[in-house]
């Protein structure tokens, strides 16, 4: 619960509930000793990955007891929800890899590896509401006016509940709209990373290496229904009009070039690792 009007008085408040639970499992399969390919030493790794994360978040900005008059009139009355949401996420996936370790010469060694992944992003949002697209409704001689196409009391504003707006002029909620328009969205994508990697040894102590390999972020999406105020735009061949608010984006891949040292001196009491690397 926090206050986002950023001021001394009660104007606007918002009231989070998180709820996530994550899960991923990783199976891996190495040698044990030296395998052969001809007079060439090997070693070897195959392994696999699997996760999936889910996120519950309901959002409730609330207007504070100082809104009126302020904002009454025209936005909203104390106890309204400007905007509210149910938003959720699930991402998952699953990845396979191997690395082959190749004893090129007693101080030369090839390493040779890739990692091939899959991922999903879904999101939606759900009780989508925002009480700003419907004002307020002024009472005129005890007389309530209507509420605008579309809006809706919230069940517990059935009784409602007037307000002045300081000038003479009462007031009571206008309620809330739905916006129903683009609540889904759902991304996927995959991705096969190398890595090639050599290690000379110059000493049992001290070695040099250098190597080049690819990682990535996996596509996504991102959802926001209520950031266009959609539920409010207007219908243009029997079809809803209005910004896309959902952002459909692809994985972003990255290739890191790296050399370094590394190194034990002074009989062990000295370790020494440096590297110079460039991402593109």
């Amino acid at each position: 619960f926090e206050d986002i009007d950023d001021t001394g008085a009660d104007v606007f408040n918002r009231e989070n509930k998180y709820k996530s639970d994550s899960f991923s499992q990783e199976f891996r399969l190495s040698s044990a000793g030296d395998w052969s390919m001809g007079s060439m030493p090997y070693n070897w790794v195959v392994g696999a990955i699997t996760y999936k994360d889910e996120e519950n978040l309901r959002n409730t900005i609330i207007s504070g007891a100082d809104v009126a008059p302020s904002f009454v009139g025209f936005l909203t009355v104390p106890g309204d929800h400007p905007n509210e949401n149910s938003q959720n996420v699930e991402r998952s996936g699953w990845a396979v890899f191997v690395d082959f370790s190749f004893d090129l010469s007693d101080r030369l060694t090839l390493d040779i590896g890739g990692r091939y992944a899959n991922d999903e992003d879904k999101q939606w949002w759900r009780d989508t509401w925002a009480s700003f697209d419907c004002g307020t409704r002024a009472v005129v001689g005890g007389v309530v006016g209507p509420l605008q196409p579309g809006c809706e009391l919230r069940p517990d504003q059935s009784e409602t509940q007037v307000y002045s707006d300081g000038g003479g002029g009462l007031y009571v909620t206008g309620g809330r709209f739905p916006n129903a328009l683009q609540t889904d969205g759902a991304n996927s994508g995959t991705d096969f990373s190398p890595r090639v990697a050599l290690t000379w040894a110059l000493s049992d102590q001290n070695n040099v290496y250098a190597s080049v390999a690819q990682g990535y972020r996996a596509a996504g999406v991102r959802t926001s229904p209520d950031s266009g105020q959609l539920g409010r735009q207007v219908q243009v061949d029997g079809l809803p009009a209005g910004l896309e608010t959902r952002s459909v984006y692809n994985k972003e891949k990255v290739t890191n070039y790296e050399f370094g040292w590394k190194a034990r001196l002074n009989n062990g009491r000295t370790s020494i690792e440096a590297a110079v690397f460039r991402m593109d």
